[in-house]
């Protein structure tokens, strides 16, 4: 009877402590800050970087196949961390930037002019976080040179340096946690008529770039507590 009284509170204090560590759990949103009309397909660019952001901190569905239900409730209890989306956040950044007056329809980032100043500051930062109930921000900042073409015998193709400014925006402390720029290069490529796209260009060096962020991803989850 003790010992199964024991095992009853040893339970409860176990259900306790997931309870607390999820409803504790930080929330991430990520911002994505470019031109309109940057991308010829946003929700892919989007997918590849919330998945990017999600391997960090969450087991691979590979990974998952092989764990019990036990360990699979175990680890959605006790997460640490809750990664919202980039298009669950894309929306409400829109609001705000219509509100502040820096949203336009004729950003021409991807040809290397840029119509207005897109930039979100520290003080943007601190009000979207409220915005959006987050505890942290990834802000991606993506912009591009004037591409370049060179013609093949039977190709042509398009380059471009991308810049991408990633910063980690930590709320309680109201200032970014990890600063750092990476500066790619991205290439489109077509054969026979066409041209290549400035836009492929540009997510070939952002996908470069994520690939160096993904070496930095130590640092990052260190700062993200």
């Amino acid at each position: 009877m003790k010992k199964t009284l024991i095992v009853k509170c040893l339970g409860i204090l176990l259900a306790a402590n997931l309870f607390t560590a999820s409803a504790e759990a930080a929330q991430i949103n990520t911002i994505v800050d470019t031109g309109s009309g940057m991308f010829a397909e946003p929700g892919k660019v989007y997918a590849k970087i919330d998945s990017t952001l999600k391997s960090w901190f969450f087991p691979s569905e590979e990974d998952q196949k092989k764990m019990t239900f036990s360990q699979k409730q175990a680890l959605k209890n006790g997460e640490k961390h809750v990664l919202v989306p980039i298009e669950d956040s894309d929306a409400i950044v829109q609001i705000y930037r219509e509100e502040k007056g820096a949203a336009v329809n004729s950003d021409e980032m991807v040809t290397g002019t840029q119509a207005r100043d897109l930039a979100i500051t520290k003080d943007d930062l601190g009000k979207l976080s409220k915005e959006l109930g987050a505890d942290y921000i990834m802000y991606f900042r993506v912009t591009n040179t004037v591409p370049t073409v060179s013609v093949g015998f039977l190709s042509a193709g398009q380059k471009t340096n991308v810049t991408t400014d990633f910063r980690v925006w930590d709320a309680k402390k109201g200032n970014y946690v990890f600063v750092k720029r990476y500066v790619t290069t991205g290439a489109s490529n077509s054969f026979y008529l066409g041209m290549g796209s400035a836009s492929n260009a540009v997510k070939d060096g952002l996908q470069k770039a994520l690939k160096q962020i993904d070496k930095d991803k130590d640092k990052i989850i260190a700062v993200v507590k």
